[in-house]
């Protein structure tokens, strides 16, 4: 009897502190788009209609703001990352404050992806009005520090001068593995600022999941390992990619992420794999069973990425009353986010229906 009260009082502590937060998680997950939906706008045949077809879901009002601004693909992306910034940021507000922390880490990563894409477009000579289009940062020092770079002749001085781009600095230099370091120096001593700043944002979202995420409950730590196998996948591309061009081993570990799941002599046995199946059975321990529907490099990085979102789902419908349920509401958002930008560029580049279909991930 003691016991079942105990666990009646658990259960009553957790609907006070997760209640409004995890209904605020289940209700993101509602509005998601459908398999149906999805479905619908792989088969449409032209941008615009794919436009039209989005206006009749809960996208409609983030496409009619931006309409008279971009079209086309342009429009569907920023206007799904508008909507990904707009949920998650009412997802974070509705976490009890002890666990921000954790979703933050886990936004953050949207907010550096935000950073380096601005950084390359700036690079690119691209106008100001398109790299207005990337202030979609979560986090307000990411929006001031997204709106420095547009105006500066000097993006990467006034990124290290910032007191984020300090921050980011300092953490990502003492981070760097001796490989990184090594490919950070040899990128300054040609003045390749684009690789710099990539191997900058590598080391700093490793090191900060790393600390954010330390220790923690079970949600914490499921979390930990599907933002550690999202390095992975990272890694066996790098390694696959680079057996292909004929690299050597010394130069395809140079450019290995640190903080993955799969341990240094998984990745060595990686390297050596003569085949696709050698390559399942060596990440098995970690990955589970990982389906391939071919041999082909963008096949692997398919099923890895397929398989990653099964358990992006399972930390959602997993949690009851707890931060799981908030966390996988993101990460399966950010998914769907990602599916739209993948449809809209199939039309964008005039691609095969089945052929990006083979490229979703299902999450709803």
């Amino acid at each position: 009897m003691v016991k079942l009260f105990g666990h009646d009082l658990e259960f009553k502590s957790r609907a006070l502190k997760y209640g409004y937060a995890n209904a605020r998680a289940k209700a993101v997950k509602g509005v998601l788009l459908s398999p149906s939906v999805l479905d619908e706008l792989i088969k449409v045949k032209t941008l615009n209609t794919m436009v039209e077809l989005l206006q009749r879901t809960p996208y409609r009002q983030e496409l009619v703001d931006l309409s008279l601004h971009y079209q086309g693909a342009q429009l569907i992306d920023i206007a799904a990352g508008r909507r990904f910034v707009r949920l998650a940021t009412k997802l974070m507000k509705a976490t009890p404050p002890n666990d921000r922390v954790v979703v933050e880490a886990l936004l953050q990563r949207w907010d550096l992806l935000m950073l380096r894409t601005l950084f390359r477009a700036k690079l690119t000579g691209k106008s100001k009005k398109e790299l207005e289009s990337y202030v979609l940062a979560i986090a307000p020092e990411y929006r001031k520090l997204l709106r420095t770079l547009i105006d500066t002749e000097d993006p990467f001085g006034t990124f290290r001068k910032s007191s984020l781009g300090q921050q980011i600095m300092g953490q990502a230099i003492s981070n760097m593995s001796r490989q990184m370091r090594e490919r950070y120096r040899a990128a300054a001593d040609r003045r390749d600022i684009a690789a710099q700043m990539d191997l900058v944002l590598d080391a700093y979202a490793y090191a900060h999941i790393h600390t954010a995420l330390a220790g923690g409950s079970g949600d914490v730590q499921r979390i930990r390992r599907i933002l550690q196998k999202e390095m992975d996948v990272q890694n066996i591309m790098v390694i696959e990619r680079g057996k292909k061009k004929g690299a050597d081993r010394k130069k395809i570990e140079a450019h290995i992420l640190p903080g993955g799941r799969l341990p240094e002599r998984i990745l060595q046995r990686i390297m050596a794999a003569k085949s696709r199946e050698e390559l399942l059975r060596f990440i098995k321990p970690y990955w589970g069973t990982v389906e391939t529907e071919d041999d082909t490099f963008v096949g692997l990085e398919i099923a890895l990425e397929k398989a990653l979102a099964r358990e992006k789902v399972k930390a959602f419908h997993r949690s009851v009353l707890s931060l799981g349920t908030v966390a996988g509401a993101l990460l399966i958002l950010e998914e769907e986010t990602r599916n739209l930008h993948k449809i809209a560029k199939a039309k964008e580049f005039g691609l095969d229906e089945s052929e990006v279909k083979k490229t979703l991930v299902m999450v709803a």
